[in-house]
């Protein structure tokens, strides 16, 4: 009981901080300028103040550092999410390149997925070698993904800080199950950093956090997981229904693209929450919609594959199959329809 107390606290600290810390940033935002324009990508009406996200990444390392978390064998993660936030920074201020992005983001994740083999479980076979092996290379490309998956599906208000907040909450609870009451913290001060910020993101929103702070979140999610993995405390099965529905959207969006020869990295309204977000007309109710899918659907999901392991494949499988027949249906990858060309939610 005494550690789930310390974790409540921990999130609750972390929720007063960012809430502070992003109200400050806003009215720096607004005195420097800080303003994203409207273009025919936007899902927004009017400017809107950006890199919000330089709160919870500040509220995220200041608190982590006062709980000593140990460096030892998270220092990478805590390395390069801030290398990643630099970077997003940099590109928010003064458009970094594609390629220098992506470079920077094979660099980092290189050097962070050899210093977590060398660091990880010598017991766990699945990362003892994983630096040297074709399994080393395809986490650096799942991680580069990741990266840009949250870039990619923070178009609308709130959607990727409370998905970092559910799958952080979730995460934080098994880790307290595990025993790891450090890693615990750690996913409680990220849940309750993207909470506070979460406010003034919500629908409509007073920021947006920028490529500062979905650069970020995209690294050190997947390097919390990485972490769990190697804790015990969730299978690569639970990590994936986790952030199932963010990575189907976008994935199904980005191979749509692809295959009729569009530039993926070029900013679109194609992902399945732009197109409700206009058929709805509200920002609000796509965010609620995606939580919804997390708490009914994934949750459930979890549960089953922790209680019975050996159908984690078949129990993953359906909800895979679930998410993309959702995302296809919502128009994922499909190009904006005349109806959808007029006037944008806010």
């Amino acid at each position: 009981m005494a550690n789930i107390f310390n974790v409540c606290l921990v999130l609750a600290g972390a929720f007063a901080a960012s809430f502070t810390l992003t109200r400050l940033v806003i009215h720096v935002a607004r005195s420097a300028s800080w303003a994203q324009p409207v273009n025919s990508r936007s899902s927004h009406t009017k400017p809107t103040l950006t890199r919000g996200g330089v709160g919870f990444v500040v509220v995220f390392f200041v608190w982590l550092s006062l709980l000593y978390w140990p460096l030892s064998n998270g220092g990478w993660a805590f390395l390069g999410a801030g290398l990643i936030a630099i970077v997003g920074y940099l590109d928010d201020a003064e458009s970094v390149s594609v390629l220098q992005r992506l470079v920077a983001q094979f660099l980092v994740t290189s050097a962070s997925i050899i210093w977590f083999a060398l660091t990880s479980n010598a017991s766990n076979e699945l990362f003892s070698i994983v630096s040297v092996t074709v399994l080393g290379s395809l986490l650096v490309l799942l991680w580069i993904w990741f990266i840009n998956l949250f870039n990619f599906m923070d178009g609308i208000d709130g959607i990727a800080s409370a998905e970092v907040v559910f799958v952080a909450t979730v995460a934080a609870a098994f880790s307290l199950n595990g025993g790891q009451s450090d890693l615990a913290s750690a996913w409680a001060v990220l849940s309750g950093a993207c909470l506070g910020f979460l406010v003034w993101n919500a629908p409509p929103a007073r920021i947006f956090m920028g490529d500062v702070g979905s650069g970020f979140l995209g690294f050190i999610v997947g390097g919390l997981l990485l972490l769990s993995i190697d804790a015990g405390v969730v299978s690569p099965w639970v990590a994936l229904l986790l952030v199932i529905a963010f990575m189907g959207d976008a994935t199904v969006t980005l191979l749509r693209r692809m295959l009729r020869g569009e530039r993926w990295y070029e900013g679109h309204r194609q992902h399945a929450y732009q197109h409700l977000a206009i058929r709805w007309g509200s920002h609000g109710k796509v965010t609620l919609a995606y939580t919804a899918f997390n708490v009914l659907a994934v949750v459930p999901a979890v549960w089953l594959v922790n209680r019975h392991p050996d159908w984690a494949i078949w129990i993953v499988g359906v909800v895979a199959v679930i998410v993309i027949a959702l995302c296809l249906f919502a128009g994922a990858g499909a190009p904006a329809t005349p109806t959808e060309e007029g006037p944008r939610p806010v």
